[in-house]
């Protein structure tokens, strides 16, 4: 019998199943469909909000939290299931941002590594770029992950601890 059931098998319900059975707790994950599909599938993967600054600070928390959780969490589960969720440091550079001072203000208060690239760097960091932005700001740190590929190591590794997942 399961300690704890929970409700959707996107990626926030096997992630939760998976800190509960790191915790020693049986947990059964229940969804109607297939795990991970819908918004988990289709997201984006980036692992901060765009314009961050426009942010809430409890979002802006939870992003700084998952750009330092996320390196680990990807090498566990890879070890765990044999698949590569493909976390990657790629940055973030916005383009013609206006104001410049909020942008400081949010990189200092959370401790963010802003650069303000010329059009030489921003050449250099994006060579694809048609054309080249009045300002932008760099955010070297910012990571990506392929969502399919986590989900698909999150299940494997839920599977392999016990979990149990079902519609």
């Amino acid at each position: 019998m399961a300690d704890c059931v929970i409700i959707g098998a996107g990626l926030i319900g096997m992630l939760s199943a998976y800190e509960l059975a790191n915790a020693g707790m049986q947990v059964t994950v229940l969804d109607r469909g297939q795990p991970a599909r819908e918004s988990s599938w289709a997201g984006g993967g980036i692992l901060s909000p765009l314009y961050p600054w426009r942010y809430s600070d409890p979002v802006n928390e939870l992003a700084s939290w998952s750009q330092h959780v996320y390196p680990d969490l990807c090498r566990q589960l890879e070890e765990s299931s044999g698949i590569d969720p493909q976390w990657v440091r790629s940055g973030l550079m916005i383009a013609d941002v206006d104001d410049q001072q909020s942008v400081q203000t949010w990189a200092t208060r959370f401790k963010a590594r802003l650069e303000w690239p010329d059009a030489n760097d921003v050449r250099e960091i994006e060579p694809r770029l048609g054309v080249v932005p009045e300002t932008a700001a760099w955010l070297p740190e910012v990571a990506q992950v392929r969502n399919p590929r986590l989900a698909q190591a999150l299940r494997a590794t839920l599977v392999n601890r016990g979990v149990e997942i079902r519609p």
